[in-house]
Protein backbone atom coordinates (compact mmCIF):
# COMPACT_ATOMS: atom_id res chain seq x y z
CA UNK A 1 0.00 0.00 0.00
CA UNK A 2 1.12 3.01 -0.82
CA UNK A 3 0.37 6.01 0.66
CA UNK A 4 0.99 9.39 3.00
CA UNK A 5 3.18 8.64 6.02
CA UNK A 6 0.68 10.18 8.83
CA UNK A 7 3.70 11.21 10.90
CA UNK A 8 7.14 12.65 9.19
CA UNK A 9 4.63 13.15 5.96
CA UNK A 10 6.63 11.00 2.82
CA UNK A 11 4.77 9.80 0.09
CA UNK A 12 6.01 5.88 0.49
CA UNK A 13 4.48 2.72 1.29
CA UNK A 14 2.20 2.51 4.54
CA UNK A 15 1.08 0.41 7.63
CA UNK A 16 -1.66 0.87 10.23
CA UNK A 17 -0.25 0.49 13.02
CA UNK A 18 -0.48 1.54 16.81
CA UNK A 19 1.95 1.42 19.51
CA UNK A 20 1.27 1.39 23.50
CA UNK A 21 3.77 2.54 26.09
CA UNK A 22 3.41 2.34 29.72
CA UNK A 23 5.35 3.56 32.49
CA UNK A 24 4.55 1.85 36.11
CA UNK A 25 4.82 4.10 39.14
CA UNK A 26 4.04 2.86 42.90
CA UNK A 27 0.73 3.20 43.18
CA UNK A 28 -0.36 4.67 39.61
CA UNK A 29 0.75 4.46 35.44
CA UNK A 30 0.97 6.35 32.72
CA UNK A 31 0.07 5.27 29.38
CA UNK A 32 0.52 6.49 26.21
CA UNK A 33 -0.32 5.69 22.42
CA UNK A 34 0.38 6.86 18.97
CA UNK A 35 -1.40 4.76 15.54
CA UNK A 36 -1.73 5.97 12.07
CA UNK A 37 -0.71 5.06 8.24
CA UNK A 38 3.25 5.04 9.21
CA UNK A 39 6.03 4.51 6.99
CA UNK A 40 9.08 2.13 7.92
CA UNK A 41 11.04 5.17 9.40
CA UNK A 42 8.48 5.86 11.26
CA UNK A 43 7.26 2.30 12.47
CA UNK A 44 10.94 1.50 13.80
CA UNK A 45 11.35 4.64 15.36
CA UNK A 46 7.65 4.42 17.49
CA UNK A 47 8.78 0.81 17.96
CA UNK A 48 11.95 1.73 19.51
CA UNK A 49 10.81 4.56 21.31
CA UNK A 50 7.88 3.30 22.64
CA UNK A 51 9.08 -0.46 23.47
CA UNK A 52 12.40 1.07 25.33
CA UNK A 53 10.62 3.09 27.44
CA UNK A 54 7.97 0.41 28.32
CA UNK A 55 10.60 -2.72 28.84
CA UNK A 56 12.79 0.13 31.13
CA UNK A 57 10.23 1.58 32.88
CA UNK A 58 7.12 -0.29 32.52
CA UNK A 59 7.79 -2.45 35.25
CA UNK A 60 7.51 -0.41 38.55
CA UNK A 61 3.90 -0.66 39.84
CA UNK A 62 1.66 -3.63 41.31
CA UNK A 63 -1.05 -3.33 37.74
CA UNK A 64 2.13 -2.39 35.60
CA UNK A 65 3.74 -5.80 36.41
CA UNK A 66 1.08 -7.66 34.28
CA UNK A 67 0.37 -4.75 32.02
CA UNK A 68 3.60 -4.36 30.67
CA UNK A 69 4.17 -7.64 29.23
CA UNK A 70 0.56 -7.49 27.41
CA UNK A 71 1.81 -3.85 26.06
CA UNK A 72 4.88 -5.25 24.39
CA UNK A 73 2.94 -8.24 23.54
CA UNK A 74 1.12 -6.04 21.40
CA UNK A 75 3.76 -3.94 20.54
CA UNK A 76 5.48 -6.37 18.74
CA UNK A 77 2.93 -7.77 17.12
CA UNK A 78 2.34 -4.24 15.68
CA UNK A 79 5.85 -4.24 14.51
CA UNK A 80 5.74 -7.92 12.96
CA UNK A 81 2.45 -6.81 10.95
CA UNK A 82 4.48 -4.07 9.31
CA UNK A 83 7.76 -6.40 8.50
CA UNK A 84 7.27 -6.79 5.12
CA UNK A 85 6.97 -2.37 4.83
CA UNK A 86 9.48 -1.66 2.30
CA UNK A 87 11.56 1.01 3.18
CA UNK A 88 11.02 4.93 2.06
CA UNK A 89 12.64 5.34 -1.47
CA UNK A 90 15.52 7.59 -1.79
CA UNK A 91 13.75 10.18 -4.27
CA UNK A 92 10.60 10.31 -1.47
CA UNK A 93 8.42 13.51 -1.91
CA UNK A 94 6.88 14.84 1.40
CA UNK A 95 3.64 16.27 1.58
CA UNK A 96 4.08 17.46 4.81
CA UNK A 97 7.21 18.12 7.46
CA UNK A 98 6.41 18.09 11.30
CA UNK A 99 8.64 20.48 13.30
CA UNK A 100 10.25 19.60 16.84
CA UNK A 101 8.16 21.63 18.31
CA UNK A 102 5.03 19.64 17.05
CA UNK A 103 4.12 22.46 14.00
CA UNK A 104 3.36 20.89 10.62
CA UNK A 105 4.47 22.69 7.39
CA UNK A 106 2.86 21.84 4.25
CA UNK A 107 4.65 21.70 1.37
CA UNK A 108 2.59 22.57 -1.94
CA UNK A 109 3.97 23.77 -5.15
CA UNK A 110 2.97 27.20 -5.96
CA UNK A 111 1.72 27.69 -9.67
CA UNK A 112 3.24 30.44 -11.71
CA UNK A 113 -0.33 31.69 -12.17
CA UNK A 114 -1.05 31.80 -8.97
CA UNK A 115 -2.06 35.15 -7.48
CA UNK A 116 0.27 35.82 -4.46
CA UNK A 117 -1.02 39.86 -4.18
CA UNK A 118 -3.59 38.83 -1.70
Amino acid sequence: MSGVCQSCGVEAPTQKVFFMQHIGAIVMFFHKRIGGEFCRSCVNKYFRQYGLTTLLAGWWGMISVFATPVVLIVDVANYFRAWNLPPVPADAKYRFRRMPNGVVVVQQPVSASADLRR
